[in-house]
């Protein structure tokens, strides 16, 4: 598998969610884009094995504030542009859908907005596979997370959330900033651990965390991955850490 990076489409507002997504290698290397026309925010999706290729899920169909109002299968194809995808909503009349895959323990978390609030919702991967979703496994209402929302990931009994703002304002230093991860045991649906301050890329310019995602490597060593966005505007780049010790 290779990382994917989202970003919003340059010239395009933010409430029509046309997004850019950007193939890369582990070296940091691009290797290709997708435009995807009215989408939504690419705050979170997922990258899915199909074959001798890739398929992401990812959210669609904006609605007013460019949020997307259901999840879409598309087939990850070099450098090309798709609008109006075949749409799921896995949890009927909700809205604000995102998703993250647990590769490890192959697993799919679905984050949306029902009349009750932030809802968590975990999911067999065949379920996305066969587009037959039936209940999920586990389904609770999000706790209360300070902070700005900016990504989630499932790994195993957790699922891990990163919020924070982007930092340092123009002419103030840099400092530890307020990007912090904290753990939810999906079997209670509250927090076990944080929120915590991660001071990874703290030297950094323009820092602002923008996205979770879960790896195992070849040899076998599960990673959660912290996406920033960091260099000045204009010429805006990706900066990718990770964590190798989890709860």
């Amino acid at each position: 598998m290779f990382p994917f990076v989202s970003t919003k489409r340059s010239g395009s507002a933010e409430a029509d969610g046309d997004l850019c997504i950007n193939k890369m290698d582990f070296d940091g290397n691009y290797l290709s884009y997708m435009h995807l026309n009215g989408f939504g925010h690419g705050v979170a999706f997922a990258a899915l094995p199909d074959g001798s290729g890739t398929e992401l899920w990812i959210e669609c169909a904006t609605n007013t504030k460019g949020f997307g109002a259901a999840l879409a299968p598309i087939p990850c194809t070099a450098n090309t542009t798709l609008g109006s995808p075949a749409a799921y909503q896995p949890i009927a009349g909700a809205t604000e859908y995102t998703c993250s895959v647990d590769p490890v323990h192959q697993r799919m978390i679905v984050r949306c907005r029902t009349g009750a609030g932030k809802r968590i919702a975990v999911y067999p991967l065949s379920a996305f596979r066969t587009r037959n979703f039936g209940a999920p496994r586990i389904d609770f209402q999000q706790p209360t997370i300070p902070g700005t929302a900016q990504g989630h990931a499932l790994y195993g009994s957790y699922v891990y959330y990163l919020t924070g703002d982007a930092y340092p304002k123009p002419g103030t230093p840099v400092g530890d900033g307020n990007t912090y991860i904290t753990s939810v045991d999906i079997s209670t649906g509250t927090v076990k651990q944080g929120p915590v301050l991660t001071k990874a890329g703290s030297t950094l310019h323009h820092r602002e965390p923008e996205g979770l995602a879960v790896h195992r490597t070849d040899a076998g060593e599960s990673r959660l991955f912290l996406g920033f966005a960091t260099g000045l505007e204009g010429d805006r780049r990706s900066s990718i850490f990770y964590r190798n010790v989890l709860v």
